[in-house]
């Protein structure tokens, strides 16, 4: 019996000793398991008493070697695509400023060459005239361009958006009623909101502009622009409704694109500035083509902006795209 009962006082300690063993090792895996969620790069700390634990140690390290190899690579794969996207963005605005200066300058070398061939002083004049027109025309797409050269700095205080469409179309109404379109604002439903005024008012011309430009070339139609306004406790939507030409899918996909525009001598530009401004006061800008013709733009803002986002600049209003 006492040969049995050191048999077993023995076994009991070389398995206290086994377990012991084995929890330090397991102790020692988990450590280099921490140690890697902290930094792939860190040493190893410790040793294992078994060949086999030690191999599953000696994989741990391997496989961090591995992730950081992987980290780098895709870290170096995300800047060569922000490069590349980057040099994407300045080719297409370096096209369209090489297109808008590029008509106004061969006007004003042709004006300029038949200046110097002609005599007549009616010809002069109006040579004259249309150089500076080109040049004004130049000044406004460098003025545009200045959008983008600095934040957006929004002077945010509490105003009424009803007022500010009741002005807004106040001032239209004479250039809309020399063009038989009919300028109506809705606004029984609206709210105060925190906000720029003055370039959230920016923002509704170049849409009430655009869709007063819609119907160039439309005839025997009642032209007909509505601004509605509604509010909820967390946000104002004010929507601009015409019911001219409409916009093909194809082309709303692209509407807001810098220098993307339908119009013979626009800039392509106004509707991408608006739709920063929007983004500055954390709100959302979409065109769609309306039910039955005609095109809805759709601007959603928060009543109380916390936390205003600063894209592009604009400090000038009128930018019509």
């Amino acid at each position: 019996m006492s040969c049995l009962a050191l048999a077993a006082i023995a076994c009991v300690g070389v398995a206290f000793w086994i377990t012991r063993n084995v929890q330090a090792d397991v102790s020692t895996i988990q450590g280099r398991l921490k140690d890697l969620e902290v930094d792939l790069n860190q040493p190893r700390r410790g040793s294992v008493s078994s060949a086999e634990l030690d191999g599953i140690l000696s994989g741990i390290d391997v496989l961090g070697v591995s992730l950081q190899q992987k980290i780098e690579t895709e870290r170096q794969l995300i800047e060569q695509l922000h490069h590349k996207e980057r040099l994407a963005a300045l080719g297409q605005v370096a096209a369209g400023v090489a297109h808008e200066l590029r008509n106004p300058l061969a006007t004003i070398r042709l004006r300029a060459q038949m200046s110097l061939r002609s005599k007549d002083p009616e010809q002069l004049d109006q040579s004259a005239k249309l150089t500076l027109e080109e040049i004004d025309r130049l000044s406004g797409v460098l003025d545009r361009l200045l959008y983008f050269a600095k934040p957006i700095q929004l002077q945010v205080k509490r105003f009424d958006p009803a007022q500010m469409c009741e002005d807004l179309l106040a001032a239209l109404r004479p250039e809309a009623e020399s063009a038989s379109i009919e300028l109506v604002c809705n606004d029984s439903d609206s709210a105060d909101l925190f906000g720029d005024a003055l370039k959230l008012r920016q923002v509704m011309e170049n849409l009430v502009r655009n869709a007063m430009e819609s119907f160039e070339g439309t005839r025997d139609l009642q032209k007909r622009i509505l601004v509605s306004i509604t509010s909820t406790p967390t946000n104002v939507r004010i929507t601009v409704k015409d019911n001219g030409a409409g916009l093909p899918n194809n082309i709303s996909a692209k509407a807001f694109d810098p220098f993307f525009t339908t119009k013979a001598r626009g800039t392509g530009l106004g509707l991408s500035i608006a739709n920063e401004m929007v983004r500055a006061h954390q709100g959302t800008l979409t065109l769609k083509s309306a039910p039955g013709g005609g095109t809805v733009a759709d601007l959603l803002l928060p009543r109380f902006a916390e936390h205003p986002r600063e894209p592009i600049a604009s400090e000038r209003s009128g930018a019509s795209v």
